[in-house]
């Protein structure tokens, strides 16, 4: 069985990849999530868990969140990341699911793809042509990550060294606490109150008022499934979004169908 969550597509994309590769089922996890109640799950074939990287980690919340589920049947717990282009710490911290779990550690692989933080003021959106070379090569690469976990074998992903650690670890949980501030966000005229960005959060901090989103927390995770699946681009963060691109799986998908088509 396949756990994911995603919030532009990128993590969903693998997930359901896999599934139709492994002849399995992908389960969203969003909204389990969003109601606060981790699922119990039985599955004969082994888990996987595909999950983004923000802050070269696991998110604070999913890490949390997986680690209050129930997974029975299987032994074995196989991770899988997408970031965009570095997965820091994230397999140790799926290790340490895995142990809470009482599953055996199957290692993880990670899935370079497009960018989607959209409000960095340091990273500019990848080109076309960049979200192209980036869709295909992950695609290419699941065919070794499918052939892996059908054979049993763990997955194997770059060492990750010590000082790395001693770096990271302290550090996500202070940049999620004061960098990633909801204040900054703002809604423009063309807001139609659809309330996608409400159904999209997964920590329930966005309300629908007088129809126009707010945010109820000065704190979120920075997930961008608001700004990115804003269908009229009325959501804006400071003064970094206005002329950049937005950018979800879903505008891309004929490149995946495209190379599907070759390999048929």
């Amino acid at each position: 069985m396949i756990l994911y969550y995603s919030a532009t597509g990128n993590t969903e994309f693998v997930a359901k990849e896999l599934a139709s590769r492994l002849k399995d089922e992908a389960l969203n996890l969003l909204d389990y999530i969003r109601s606060d109640a981790p699922p119990s799950l039985h599955s004969d074939k082994p888990f996987i868990i595909c999950a983004p990287v923000y802050v070269c980690s696991i998110p604070l919340f999913l890490k949390k969140f997986l680690k209050r589920m129930t997974l029975a049947g299987n032994a074995l717990l196989y991770f899988v990341f997408t970031s965009g282009g570095y997965a820091g710490m994230s397999g140790a911290v799926g290790r340490t699911i895995a142990r809470k779990l009482h599953k055996e550690f199957m290692g993880r692989a990670e899935i370079k793809m497009p960018r989607n933080y959209v409000v960095s003021g340091h990273y500019p959106p990848n080109t076309e042509e960049e979200i192209k070379e980036r869709l295909t090569d992950a695609y290419r690469q699941l065919d070794s990550v499918t052939e892996a976990i059908r054979g049993g074998k763990k997955l194997k992903a770059r060492y990750v060294w010590l000082f790395e650690k001693l770096i990271i670890l302290p550090f996500v949980p202070l940049w999620t606490k004061y960098m990633y501030k909801t204040t900054s966000f703002y809604v423009t005229e063309k807001c139609v109150g659809c309330k996608k960005c409400e159904a999209l959060c997964p920590l329930n901090i966005i309300e629908i008022r007088d129809n126009k989103p707010h945010w109820t927390k000065p704190n979120c995770t920075h997930c961008m499934a608001c700004i990115q699946n804003c269908p009229c681009r009325a959501i804006e963060y400071k003064n970094r979004t206005e002329s950049k691109p937005r950018y979800t799986f879903s505008r891309y998908k004929k490149i995946i169908e495209e190379l599907k088509r070759d390999d048929h």
